[in-house]
C-alpha cells in the first residue's frame, strides 16, 4: 500500500495567505509542528488612508493608528482605552434611550472595533509585545463580559455549597429549614435561597 504523501508546507502557507481559515491554520500546525505560521493579515497601511476619514471623525489620528502597527505599547493601551470609551458611549446612548437612528449616527460601528481590535492583537503577535491589561479588559468584554454565563453558573454552584455547609452546621438533622434564619447567616436575600434551592432538595443535600 503506497504511503500517503505529506503535503507540501510551502504550498499549505500559500493557501493559508490567501484564506486565513481554521482549517488551513490546522492543516499546517498537525502536519508540521515545529514549523512558524505567519498568521497577520492585516499589516498594511493602505486599508487607513481609506478609512481616514472615518477614524479622524472617532478622534484616531493616523499617528496612533501606526504607533499601534509598530508594536508601540503606549499606542496600543491608548487605543485599547479609545474603543472602551466608544463602547461606553454606546452603552449610555441605549440606556437613555435614543432611538436606533441616533445611536447608529453617532456610536462607533462593530465593524470598525472588531478590525480595530484585529490590528491591535496581530500587532502584539508580530512584535511580540504583552497584551495591556487594558486591552485585556476590553477583549473580555467583547468576547462574554465581566460574568459570563459559564462562570455565572460557577459562581452560583460554589455560593449553594456555602449555603449548605452554613445550613448543615446551624440546622439538626431532624429540625426544620428556615430560609430567613439561613438566608441572615448568608446576609443575602432568602428569595435567593429559594431560587437556589427548594426546601425538599435543600434537606437531602444536608442529609448526603
Amino acid at each position: 500500500m503506497a504511503r500517503k504523501k505529506k503535503p507540501d508546507l510551502n504550498e499549505l502557507k500559500e493557501i493559508f495567505r490567501e484564506d486565513g481559515s481554521l482549517e488551513s491554520y490546522l492543516l499546517i500546525r498537525r502536519s508540521f509542528p515545529n514549523q512558524k505560521v505567519e498568521v497577520g493579515r492585516f499589516g498594511g497601511v493602505d486599508p487607513f488612508l481609506v478609512m481616514r476619514a472615518e477614524l479622524e471623525e472617532h478622534g484616531v489620528v493616523p499617528t496612533l493608528i501606526l504607533g499601534v502597527m509598530d508594536g508601540d505599547e503606549v499606542q496600543i493601551d491608548e487605543l485599547a482605552l479609545r474603543i472602551m470609551e466608544w463602547l461606553v458611549v454606546r452603552s449610555a446612548l441605549i440606556k437613555s434611550g435614543q432611538t436606533h437612528l441616533k445611536i447608529k449616527r453617532e456610536a462607533v460601528p462593530d465593524s470598525l472595533i472588531d478590525y480595530l481590535l484585529m490590528i491591535i492583537i496581530e500587532s502584539c503577535e508580530r512584535h511580540s509585545v504583552s497584551m495591556p491589561p487594558a486591552l485585556v479588559v476590553l477583549l473580555r468584554e467583547r468576547l462574554g463580559g465581566p460574568n459570563p454565563a459559564r462562570h455565572a453558573r460557577y459562581e452560583i454552584s460554589e455560593k449553594q455549597k456555602e449555603a449548605v455547609w452554613v445550613a448543615a452546621q446551624i440546622f439538626g438533622a431532624n429540625e426544620s429549614i428556615s430560609i430567613r434564619r439561613l438566608a441572615k447567616e448568608l446576609n443575602i436575600e432568602p428569595s435567593t435561597i429559594s431560587r437556589w434551592f427548594k426546601k425538599e432538595n435543600l434537606r437531602l443535600r444536608l442529609n448526603r
